[in-house]
């Protein structure tokens, strides 16, 4: 971890002070000792943080097993290559090495562009933007990210951190991205001692849940808003520090655990009575288990507003039943955020997931602020045998395309060895990858970023998330402009290339299809062309480098020539490559790829009988 914070150490003072960096690299050719140097650089970075209003963060690099200052010099040409997304993908890596709990822990992307498109529509004019529990400055970043897309002037943001370390990272984080004026805070208790005095257009923030550090006195002495908060957590001291903080027409979103929206405690019913009589409340969404690091509760997102009595109708969007599942966690979808953006701007009546009732209606559901106790309707099943009708002949489709799948497998004739026995190796070659292609590194950050993707575009651009099962699965949120992929026509994908990833998770490869000619390479992945094809097929290579050993070999010399997992082409050219000849290679693709379908039909088949099941349940339990 001590390795993650120097990486983000230097790239901050590579992108954010040039002069101090260059004072640091020409220190390279005059010291001998790397503690020396390595004393140097966390001067030169603690001497900017303080210039910014920020304690250093608490780490040291003296641990680091450094033998010369040698070692040091590829490290410093990392960090003058990494880009704004990279300082992103170190700071989930530290997380991840820390086992950051779930209280310190940064917000999903996908919910930080939620509530990020949620509150900031209507920005003209506001220039103030405040996260009173700053993680790793995620909200501020958006939100500076939202006012350079969008040409604003430079916007103002606060970020208030309970953690001095946290809010060194997330300073680091801003400067590193641009474009925002920061003001810094370390508080704990931001309506006591934090920049409570101040009011903001905009608050954006994800509290820590079910945390008690009001003081017992504090409660009872100050004169809360909406009425005291509960003694065992600070979750409505939350509330009303980021509603009381908001100026006169001011917007905020926030994080909530869903208790707080639902319990029948009284002073939390009171409490939202009276926020919801004020008009303070425009909105709640529901969002689904899993969502975030180290927590598998749902929580929800408050909509909130400076109060006015006027406003007589709150939004309500449950998004418990979206996004997918990987690895374990939940992320939404780029159409799910689309979709509930949409939802809440403009204020359906009814969706099958959303609705925008009157305060009558709050009333008569004692104030609760759970989207499910208004969506009830939306949920119940119409009492027809059609769905499941309609699912039960999908699952019969899907067994037949299984049984086809399963026959060709059959046909193989798997039970010995005796279908493989022109495969001995006897006739076969052995080469190195780099002498049977060309292997290309995608465009650097300056050319091809994230501040030159969005959904605008029309060249899609290939990412390391996009590599799935040997196949590239893109969404339309990732695609460059016309202008920018032909002055890129060198990183433009063509088909039957390989595209690998080099950094983070290493080792996952992906072929292109016709479909795809044209995409755009990107930074963190590796371009596998101009292949010799009189000794080897691009499918046989792509299922080489899927295999377990192969995906070792890599991860292993990434962690080799690099401190983050990180292979480069010289590295990767090096891979050892068995050769059996063309007919083999294609026996041993049209095996695997049988096999492979055989998978894929009976994984469709689980899919389709879950789904004619749920249908099923529904029509037989239903009143």
């Amino acid at each position: 971890m001590h390795y993650l914070h120097l990486l983000c150490s230097l790239t901050f003072l590579h992108h954010c002070a040039p002069r101090k960096w260059s004072e640091l690299t020409q220190q390279i050719t005059e010291v001998k000792s790397p503690h020396v140097l390595l004393r140097h650089a966390r001067r030169l970075v603690d001497t900017e943080l303080r210039e910014r209003g920020v304690l250093p963060p608490r780490v040291s690099f003296n641990a680091l097993p450094l033998r010369s200052v040698r070692d040091l010099a590829p490290v410093m040409d990392l960090c003058s290559r990494l880009g704004a997304s990279s300082f992103r993908v170190l700071l989930d890596h530290i997380e991840e090495a820390a086992n950051t709990s779930a209280h310190m822990a940064s917000t999903p992307v996908e919910v930080v562009d939620l509530m990020t498109k949620l509150v900031l529509s209507d920005l003209a004019g506001s220039r103030d933007v405040y996260d009173p529990y700053t993680r790793s400055g995620e909200f501020l970043t958006a939100a500076t990210e939202v006012a350079k897309r969008d040409g604003m002037a430079p916007i103002t943001v606060y970020a208030e951190a309970a953690d001095s370390d946290n809010l060194a990272l997330a300073a680091m984080n801003l400067a590193v991205q641009g474009g925002a004026k920061p003001v810094f805070k370390l508080s704990a208790v931001p309506w006591e001692d934090g920049l409570a005095e101040h009011k903001f257009d905009r608050v954006l923030t994800n509290p820590p849940f079910n945390l008690h550090r009001t003081p017992e006195q504090e409660r009872e002495d100050r004169d809360w808003q909406f009425g005291p908060p509960p003694k065992d957590n600070d979750n409505f001291a939350w509330v009303q520090h980021v509603v009381t903080s908001l100026k006169e027409g001011g917007r905020a979103a926030m994080i909530m655990p869903d208790n707080a929206g639902a319990s029948q405690r009284q002073q939390y019913r009171q409490i939202r009575e009276n926020l919801v009589e004020s008009g303070a409340v425009e909105g709640v969404i529901g969002l689904p288990p899993n969502l975030f690091r180290n927590t598998p509760i749902s929580a929800s997102i408050w909509l909130l507003r400076s109060p006015k009595r006027e406003r007589r109708e709150i939004s309500f969007i449950d998004l418990r039943a979206r996004g997918a599942v990987r690895r374990g966690k939940r992320k939404l979808s780029l159409s799910d955020v689309t979709d509930a953006v949409s939802a809440m701007l403009s204020r359906q009546r009814s969706t099958d997931f959303s609705t925008c009732v009157d305060i009558n209606t709050v009333q008569r559901r004692d104030y609760s602020l759970n989207p499910a106790d208004y969506l009830t309707k939306a949920e119940e099943v119409e009492h027809s045998y059609e769905p499941v009708a309609k699912a039960y002949g999908a699952t019969t489709e899907m067994r037949r395309r299984a049984d086809v799948t399963d026959s060709h497998v059959d046909a193989l004739s798997l039970e010995s060895a005796a279908a493989f026995q022109n495969l001995t190796p006897n006739n076969w070659h052995r080469s190195t990858l780099s002498e049977l292609c060309e292997i290309q590194p995608g465009p650097s950050y300056s050319r091809l970023g994230t501040k030159d993707r969005s959904t605008e575009g029309t060249v899609p651009v290939v990412l390391p998330k996009h590599l799935q099962d040997g196949r590239i699965v893109t969404d339309d949120n990732e695609k460059a402009t016309a202008e920018l992929a032909e002055t890129l026509s060198h990183f433009r994908l063509k088909p039957g290339d390989i595209v690998c990833t080099r950094t983070g998770t290493t080792g996952a490869s992906a072929i292109v299809h016709r479909a795809q000619e044209g995409w755009l390479l990107t930074a963190n992945l590796l371009r596998i062309h101009k292949l010799d094809t009189a000794l080897l097929t691009p499918e046989y290579l792509l299922h080489y480098l899927s295999t377990p050993h192969v995906v070792a070999w890599i991860k292993n010399r990434a962690k080799f020539t690099s401190i983050i997992d990180s292979i480069n082409r010289a590295a990767l050219g090096e891979l050892p490559i068995p050769l059996p000849p063309l007919d083999a290679q294609r026996q041993i693709v049209d095996t695997l790829e049988a096999l492979d379908s055989q998978c894929q039909a009976h994984d469709e088949i689980v899919k389709a009988t879950r789904e004619t099941r749920a249908k099923l349940t529904a029509y037989l339990l239903s009143s």
